[in-house]
């Protein structure tokens, strides 16, 4: 005999659950006992008619017990303890386990060690556990008649300090320790994955071991591909597939799996699939993973370039990283279709770490199914071991957003809504991790070359570029401290605000280079840093404070990037005003003030000039790219449609040119546009391209350009150009005589 006590398993399993949850124990005596049992510290929950229900709170250790029963259960261990009197003998003497834990291949016998005091585990406990290891392993084989069970020990604590010396000693006798952060990552592991939680624990317990349970996962396939690309395609039960899939990186901690599982999976989704699942849905489309261990292929028959044959899955945990298909696979986690259904897999093999990152990246972008705040959370995760610079950029700027977000001494501590993250509430948490991580890539804040906040290496660059951000936005926070924290209802700690003020930033510290004064923010004092932010941006914040909440509000709803390009542009001119030199780079090479002999009719005849020069520059450029066919290719169907209507509208109104309105060719059509719509065809996704060698590559730039013509033009237009105010009519017709020069209506400025 080698086991004492009782076991459960299935329906028994959950009762015993039900009265693990319980916080306390709880009896029903008659009333002659009830003296006895208050005596012996039972309370009073419930008078019957001749009965009393008492109850009395559980013990920390035997709280930890439960805690850790039930997460073993939750995890889909299918046979366990019933309580605290089971046993099992270990040589001559018979061992008492808190925690027994058994599914098909695997075995988990856990010491609980719970304090209130903060005491130190003993050595002893660990070589105690450690002496009766091989013995209570051969107890359990014998009991089951199986040699091939994995035993695993370990010891779980709450209120423990843990030395480092015992931690070594835990680690050398092979009992693995898990103290109250463990236990905490694995419940809410549990949450989310459900029964294939243990599959995760098995990855990083067993990391590098081979499973016995996972060499017989053998499914038919095709074997395709070329060079890098090949890859096997096959259908398999989702259960199969789960046994050794995962989304973390393979050498993770609990936490960092964790905190990987956030991000990618969303639990309201995974409930939705679960649902739509159990009502008989199926998907059609493959979930795409990557081998990180080699499979075998046994081939049966080849066909051209594709071969047919037996796929056996490589028998280590965690050897499948998810590339695409996160939500479809743990949909079926906690679904009992996940052993009758099938799904659709690609699967590559091998792929190096930068391979996997551009094809997660490629994949969901093309899709649009993460969006892009999710990637930006990602890129610390698929991108960790990344050598590519692109890559380690991209990781490093998402590090700096959730630092800032993190800081206590930062402005935006608890601002940036991160999805990995709680957060504190709309009015609270109102600014987006790509609005950040967008405007610290698109201003090149932390690029090497650029040299303006990175340091040494981008490891280094997190924690720098971090620290002189806080100061810039403490700065401009504290100086207008009203408008910050109103959040949405301001300008300031808006996405559009900040997406200003991080153009503003990048000529800061490229005016500071130019005046040789870099040397401020990159010491580690940063007090001279703020005295310079605060002078230098006083003219922006003055004009700022000094606005209407309309008129802020008014910027604050311009969210085009032209638009946030332009009016940061205006606010740069702002300062260059009292500070010269500033803002070279954003506000290139123009010249104000308008020419004093520029009279207003003259710039009317120019900007129309220009808006007839550029329908035909766009005409001529389309009908390069596309050939005959340029007007229904190369213009967006909003536009064609507008068009399309006006011309309707003026053939109705003059029946006697109804045929030719309705026979325009392209080229009179584009009478009919506006002149944003100009802007629009050139910014069109499928012809930037060919619109881009003649605006200096820089789109951003033109689409700022082309916003201040349009704003005058518009203007003048409507015969409105006294209400055009003074830095409006400047960026407009220098972003008017930019645009002439480009399109070669004008070969030389004034």
């Amino acid at each position: 005999m080698y086991f004492y006590g009782d076991l459960v398993q299935g329906k028994e399993l959950d009762k015993v659950a039900r009265q693990r949850k319980k916080k306390y124990h709880e009896i029903t005596v008659s009333q002659g006992e009830r003296a006895s049992y208050i005596e012996q510290g039972w309370r009073l929950k419930k008078e019957l008619k001749n009965r009393v229900r008492l109850y009395k709170d559980k013990q920390c250790d035997e709280l930890l017990e439960d805690e850790v029963w039930l997460l073993f259960k939750n995890m889909g261990f299918t046979e366990m303890n019933q309580d605290r009197n089971f046993k099992i003998q270990a040589g001559a003497t018979t061992k008492q386990i808190d925690v027994f834990a058994k599914d098909e291949n695997n075995v988990f016998i856990v010491e609980c060690k719970a304090s209130v005091e903060g005491a130190r585990v003993l050595g002893k406990d660990i070589r105690e556990i450690s002496d009766l290891k091989k013995d209570i392993a051969d107890s359990i084989r014998n009991q089951y008649k199986n040699r091939d069970v994995r035993v695993s020990f370990i010891i779980a604590t709450q209120g423990m300090r843990w030395t480092e010396r015992n931690q070594n000693l835990a680690e050398n006798k092979k009992v693995f320790d898990w103290e109250e952060a463990e236990l905490q990552y694995y419940g809410e592991l549990a949450k989310h994955l459900g029964k294939s939680t243990k599959f995760q624990l098995y990855s990083i317990l067993f990391r590098g071991r081979k499973a016995p349970d996972l060499a017989n996962i053998k499914v038919p396939a095709i074997y395709a591909g070329r060079g890098g690309a090949k890859y096997y395609s096959f259908v398999i039960q989702p259960e199969k597939l789960l046994r050794v899939a995962y989304v973390h990186q393979r050498r993770a901690t609990p936490k960092e799996i964790l905190d990987s599982y956030q991000r990618m999976l969303n639990r309201a989704r995974l409930d939705k699939i679960g649902r739509f699942i159990s009502k008989g849905g199926y998907f059609p489309n493959n979930i795409i993973i990557n081998f990180t261990k080699k499979p075998r292929f046994d081939r049966k028959a080849k066909e051209g370039d594709i071969v047919y044959g037996i796929l056996t899955f490589p028998p280590y945990y965690a050897s499948a990283w998810v590339i695409d298909g996160q939500h479809r696979l743990y949909g079926y986690a906690n679904n009992e279709k996940k052993m009758k259904d099938t799904v659709a897999v690609l699967a590559f093999e091998s792929l190096d770490v930068k391979e996997q990152a551009k094809l997660f990246v490629e994949i969901n972008r093309e899709q649009k199914a993460v969006a892009s705040n999710l990637l930006w959370d990602l890129y610390p995760v698929i991108y960790r071991d990344s050598e590519e610079v692109k890559q380690q950029l991209q990781q490093t700027i998402s590090l700096i957003v959730r630092k800032l977000n993190l800081d206590s001494d930062s402005p935006l501590c608890d601002h940036i809504k991160i999805p990995s993250m709680p957060t504190k509430g709309a009015k609270i948490t109102n600014l987006t991790m790509a609005t950040i991580c967008d405007a610290l890539a698109e201003n090149r804040l932390v690029d090497r070359d650029e040299d303006l906040l990175y340091e040494d290496d981008y490891d280094s660059t997190v924690d720098f570029a971090s620290e002189r951000l806080k100061a810039y936005f403490s700065v401009i926070s504290h100086s207008f401290l009203k408008d910050w924290k109103k959040g949405n209802q301001g300008l300031l700690r808006t996405n559009i605000g900040i997406r200003i003020l991080f153009i503003i930033l990048r000529s800061l510290l490229r005016y500071l280079k130019y005046k040789g004064l870099e040397g401020i923010y990159k010491k580690k004092d940063l007090t001279e840093f703020k005295e310079e932010i605060k002078k230098t941006l006083n003219p922006v914040l003055t004009k700022l404070i000094g606005m209407s909440d309309e008129d802020r509000s008014e910027i604050r709803k311009q969210t085009g990037k032209g638009r946030v390009l332009n009016n940061a542009q205006r606010m740069a001119w702002w300062i260059k005003e009292e500070f010269e030199g500033f803002g070279l780079e954003l506000l290139r090479n123009w010249a104000p003030p308008v020419p004093s002999d520029e009279s207003d009719e003259n710039i009317r005849s120019l900007l129309e000039n220009t808006e007839v020069s550029l329908r035909a520059f766009i005409c001529k450029e389309l009908r390069s790219l596309y050939g005959e066919p340029w007007w229904r290719q190369g213009i967006p169907e909003e536009i064609k449609d507008y068009t399309n209507a006006r011309i309707e509208d003026r053939a109705r109104r003059e029946p006697l040119q109804r045929d030719a309105l309705r026979s325009l060719p392209p080229d009179k059509k584009m009478d009919y546009t506006t002149t944003p719509h100009l802007r629009k065809i050139i910014e069109y996704s499928p012809n930037w391209s060919q619109f881009e060698p003649t605006f200096v590559k820089d789109k951003g730039y033109t689409l700022a350009q082309f916003k201040s013509f349009e704003i005058v033009r518009d203007t003048y237009q409507h015969y409105r150009e006294k209400q055009c105010d003074e830095i409006t009519k400047k960026l407009g017709y220098w972003g008017m005589k930019w645009i002439r020069r480009c399109i070669g209506s004008e070969k030389t400025e004034r």
